[in-house]
């Protein structure tokens, strides 16, 4: 979050404002994803869900036969 780790999925933050926050999501052989998000102000009162969804990344090179 703002390019700090702040843990592994699922994640529960309970510290935020009603401010842009860019959220990115990283695993070993998937193509990294990113997202801004802003929770309205005022805050609600129930959680805040954000969903990501990962492609795999190509494979670099082929065998040849």
């Amino acid at each position: 979050m703002n390019g700090a780790s702040r843990g592994v999925s699922p994640l529960s933050l309970s510290e935020l404002t009603a401010k842009p926050y860019e959220l990115e999501v990283k695993l070993k052989g998937y193509v990294s994803q990113k997202k801004t998000v802003t929770p309205p102000k005022p805050l609600p009162k129930d959680p805040i869900s954000e969903s990501f969804t990962l492609k795999p990344k190509a494979p670099k090179s082929f065998p040849l036969e």
